[in-house]
């Protein structure tokens, strides 16, 4: 009889984990596929961007390496004194 209760105990406890696993599961695969859907989200706006880059209208600004003379000399000159 004991043996019996301990049985059906278990039968129930081990019912009861597959259902959490199963529900932990479910839960992760939704979160996966949010996951996906904002990495999709993502793409679209990443075309966007390189589209409006390659419009005519949207010209990228270039910046000159090179130093200014009159401030690079100023600032020369305040490193030797």
């Amino acid at each position: 009889m004991v043996d019996e209760l301990k049985y059906i105990y278990f039968k129930e406890e081990m019912e009861a984990t597959r259902k959490r696993m199963k529900t932990k599961q479910e839960t992760k695969m939704t979160l996966i596929d949010r996951n996906l859907t904002s990495k999709e989200r993502g793409e679209c706006n990443a075309v966007v961007d390189v589209e409006m880059l390659n419009s005519p209208s949207v010209e990228p600004k270039v910046e000159s390496e090179e130093p200014d003379d009159k401030n690079h000399g100023r600032q020369l000159g305040l490193i030797a004194n």
